[in-house]
């Protein structure tokens, strides 16, 4: 790199220990400088400094440094998280330093950055943060967003417990949209007659029935879309439940009803209308595939690895992990390796599952790789 011709250099820098163990001193070569990159933790930000040692043509890194106007980082994603001006900086003081916010550099445990030395001017305006503001206040913001009805103009509909009455789980169309698929579906989706005429929402509500999962498994995946978080302990209150969009619309319609009351009240509720719900990681994990939620999907996933045993591997085989080639082919060998045990308690495991329509194939999958493992065992 001829640097007397370059208009900036970038240095890419990725700690391989975790972020708690500052400070960190690591060294970035280019074709004509080496670079010295050190990593301070300040409280809930990280120091970065940079400089350089005395490599290549002294006159070229002299006009190079005198022409440095500032030092941008950007986050592994290709994002500006911090910058700083740097006006006539010395010629002999040639350390570069910036205050970032760790965690928007972090990845894991461990950081990612791209230090970007350049003539340019720093122009573009960086993201702005609320000093003070922490991770759970963030989330509790999150949470509000969750259950404000106002707002919302997306529904999932569900129908009651012996009743033609539905009800409507509220979120808001631009955090679904996030989600390739969800805003897919939106796009496809007709609006609600009348509801562009609804100040509140200009752009009119739209609505999903739902009729293969629970309310609960919904409610997950609506906490996670909004702060990330998976929690099967569900309480209906925190989550904006009323009816759903008629049509044609009217503005009240969207309000916390009768039929929230039911929901959300906390005395005499019969077991249909508890407001206190547990879902299940099966059946968020198909909510998750089926919206293609990923990082929610792999997360249920690992969850019902863990805790897959003898006496429920076959249950979830044929439940629904058959349906999901990744899942389905850890539980196959969970079950071709402990097939003596599944005997033991029972002597034909299998039987209660004669009535699905892919018992015989699954069953088969499952001897075949037992046959297998046994053969190979004895080769070995």
């Amino acid at each position: 790199m001829d640097v007397s011709n370059t208009t900036e250099v970038k240095l890419r820098i990725k700690t391989t220990t975790t972020i708690d163990l500052h400070p960190l001193t690591s060294h970035v070569n280019t074709n004509v400088l080496s670079w010295h990159c050190s990593l301070h933790k300040v409280g809930l930000k990280t120091l970065v400094e940079l400089w350089p040692t005395t490599k290549g043509d002294g006159t070229v890194r002299k006009n190079f440094f005198q022409d440095i106007r500032s030092l941008r980082i950007f986050n592994n994603r290709g994002e500006l998280v911090a910058g700083t001006a740097v006006n006539n900086h010395p010629v002999n003081d040639r350390t570069y330093t910036v205050l970032i916010e760790t965690e928007s550099i972090q990845v894991e445990n461990h950081l990612e950055l791209d230090a970007v030395l350049s003539n340019d001017e720093l122009i573009k305006p960086l993201p702005q943060r609320i000093i003070g503001t922490s991770t759970a206040e963030i989330l509790k913001v999150l949470a509000s967003l969750i259950k404000d009805i106002a707002t919302q103009d997306f529904a999932f509909t569900f129908g009651l417990n012996g009743s033609a009455r539905n009800i409507g789980l509220w979120a808001h169309q631009s955090v679904l949209a996030h989600q390739p698929v969800l805003a897919a579906l939106i796009r496809k989706l007709k609006v609600v007659e009348g509801s562009c005429s609804d100040s509140d929402v200009a752009a009119g509500i739209k609505s999903h029935h739902i009729t293969d999962y629970s309310l609960e498994s919904y409610c997950c995946l609506i906490r996670f879309l909004y702060c990330g978080v998976v929690e099967l302990n569900v309480d209906l209150g925190d989550f904006a439940i009323g009816s759903p969009p008629n049509k044609p619309f009217s503005p009240s319609s969207r309000n916390r009803s009768e039929v929230d009351q039911k929901f959300t009240s906390g005395s005499s509720l019969s077991s249909s209308t508890d407001p206190k719900r547990i879902a299940t990681y099966s059946e968020v994990f198909q909510v998750a595939d089926c919206y293609q939620v990923t990082k929610l999907r792999q997360f249920c996933m690992d969850k019902i690895k863990e805790a897959l045993g003898v006496s429920t591997a076959l249950d979830v085989l044929y439940g629904f992990a058959y349906r999901y080639p990744d899942l389905k082919s850890f539980v196959l060998e969970f079950v071709a390796k402990r097939m003596n045990d599944l005997y033991a308690s029972n002597p034909d495991p299998f039987a209660s599952y004669a009535s699905h329509p892919n018992w015989h194939d699954l069953r088969s999958e499952v001897l075949c790789l037992t046959f297998k493992a046994k053969a190979q065992a004895r080769k070995t």
